[in-house]
Parts: structure tokens; sequence; C-alpha cells
């Protein structure tokens, strides 16, 4: 007499770091599984969530990808995308005195997180090393920025002010910190989800070889709640090539004036009767917003002709 052997039963679990066809799934109790991707499971990258099989003591094989509510992608020299992290909720745009940055660098970020429809956040870090009148000057160019619409913080991973306050904009989210380099997005990292953790994360990130694969993307688990993605991949988030009709959607403040102009093919630079350049003068929209719009539209008039150059060099 035969007895049939149930099927085992799947699972749901949490991609915590991507090698191709081998991921790391944390399950429901914390613990990590090496999981291989059955031939029909469509890609999977950090943030998925999955339902997987266990077929060994500590190993599985995902069997399906569950649906995303977001996917964070970042830009080829190509022209295309490459899938980078899903299930992303929140952006966190690291600024700091130190390195300085500057507006129109602020506003291409802020156009390209737009475009991929995710909430963003600003936090100022490294106030320590700030004098008084510094302060006051960062204060009020950020000030423009809480007035559209953004979530403005500041704070020290340093000192750990601010943090508090941080939390509770992580709190049940799925984050990302961008930002350029050396304005401690790492450090911010390893505040927030304990050292241990990202140790722990080190590990589970290493190839079947041993050595440590420093490009991985990877989520950790926050003591406030929710989870933080640290991606090198993404981190300085380059501007994205936007088309025009995406730039100024990117701009939230434009939005609502950019289907008043004049002439329906408006570019929004030079046009008479142009609904988003009379804004400014009312203050709807802020000068120096315009003007990252403006050369943004003029960097896309000269980036065809490269292109044909490149493409014709004797011509």
């Amino acid at each position: 007499m035969t007895t049939e052997q149930n099927p085992p039963a799947s699972r749901e679990g949490l991609v915590v770091t991507s090698h191709g066809a081998t991921v790391q799934v944390e399950d429901e109790s914390g613990q990590l599984w090496s999981c291989d991707l059955r031939r029909k499971v469509s890609k999977v990258v950090c943030g998925d969530r999955v339902a997987w099989e266990q077929v060994g003591e500590d190993a599985g094989v995902v069997v399906e990808r569950l649906p995303r509510s977001s996917l964070l992608a970042r830009p080829l020299a190509s022209g295309r995308t490459r899938p980078v992290a899903a299930n992303v909720s929140r952006i966190i745009l690291v600024l700091a005195p130190e390195p300085a940055f500057h507006l129109r660098q602020l506003d291409g970020y802020l156009a390209g997180i737009e475009h991929q429809a995710l909430n963003c956040c600003l936090f100022l870090n490294k106030t320590d090393l700030l004098g008084d009148s510094q302060r006051a000057r960062l204060e009020q160019q950020l000030a423009l920025y809480a007035d559209i619409g953004y979530v403005v913080l500041s704070g020290s991973a340093k000192t750990d002010h601010g943090m508090d306050e941080l939390d509770q904009h992580l709190n049940g989210q799925c984050t990302v910190l961008v930002g350029q380099s050396g304005v401690g997005k790492s450090s911010l990292i390893r505040h927030l989800a304990g050292e241990k953790q990202i140790t722990v994360g080190s590990l589970s990130a290493a190839t079947g070889l041993g050595r440590h694969t420093t490009s991985a993307t990877t989520i950790y688990r926050l003591p406030c709640g929710g989870h933080i993605i640290d991606s090198p991949g993404i981190r300085e988030f380059a501007a994205w090539p936007l088309r025009a009709g995406e730039l100024g959607r990117g701009f939230v403040e434009f939005r609502a004036h950019l289907d008043q102009c004049r002439f329906r093919d408006c570019r929004h630079v030079d046009e008479p009767d142009c609904a988003l350049q009379t804004a400014v003068d009312p203050g709807s929209t802020a000068p120096s917003r315009l003007d990252t719009y403006a050369a943004r539209m003029a960097e896309r008039a000269i980036d065809p002709a490269r292109r044909k150059r490149r493409k014709n060099p004797a011509s």
C-alpha cells in the first residue's frame, strides 16, 4: 500500500537580497533562507514579497512573485531602466552642509522621484557641523520645499539629534535613502537599523564563495517599524532622462499650470501666454525651480545634437 505525500505548503516571505537566480528570503519569524527561483517565476528584486517552499534545512524554492505596490528602477546609459527595489513607499533625500548641495541638483533629484510616483521627504544631515549663519541660510533655502508640500527634517546621525522625528516618518514604510556621495547615508542606515543587523545583512549578501558583494541591494527591518533598503545602485539617484511632459510634472507645483497655456505644445520656456511663466509673478512658482526646469529643457535640446554628431562624426 502506497501513501501519497502532500506537496510542501508554500509560505510568504520577503526578498532580503537577490543574486540573479538565487535570493535570500526572510520568513515570518525573521529566519533567512537561501532560495532558488523556479523557471516560471518572474525576476525578483530586493523588497519583493514571494511565495516559497522549503526544500532543505535552510533552503527553499520561490514559486511565485506576489503583486508589487511599486518598483524602483535606475536609468542606464542605454536609455533603458534596471529594477532595483520593489514595494518602496518612501524616499528620504539626504542633504548635508558638506558636501554642499545646489538647488538645481536638488530639483533634479525630486523630479526623478516624482516621476516614479513615490513619497519623498528631505532630511538635512550633519547639522552638528552648522554655525548659526549657515543654519539660517540652509533653513531659508529648504523652506521653499516645505512650502511646496515636502516634509523637511534635520538632524545628525552622529549626535542623535532629530533621529526620533525621522523614525516617526519611517514607521510602517519601506524606505530608500538617496543623495550625493558623502552626505552620510551609510551612517544613517547603520544608526537606524543597528550595527548588529547590518552585520547579519552583510553576511546574507555574501556569495556562495564567501566574498561579500558590496553592490548587493539589501533590506533591513527597523526597530521603529518598517524597513529600510540600502542600495548602492540607487544611492546617487542620477538624473532621469525625462521627456518634456514628464519633466514638467516632476515639479509638483507646476502641475496646476501645465495645461493652462495658450499653446497646447507649450514648452514653458519662452512661449507667449505661458501659464507657468505667469505663475512666477504671483509667487505660486519659485523662480529658482523654473530656472532648473529651463536648464533641463535646454539640456534636452543639446543632447540629440550630440548623439547625432557621435553617430555621424564627419558631418
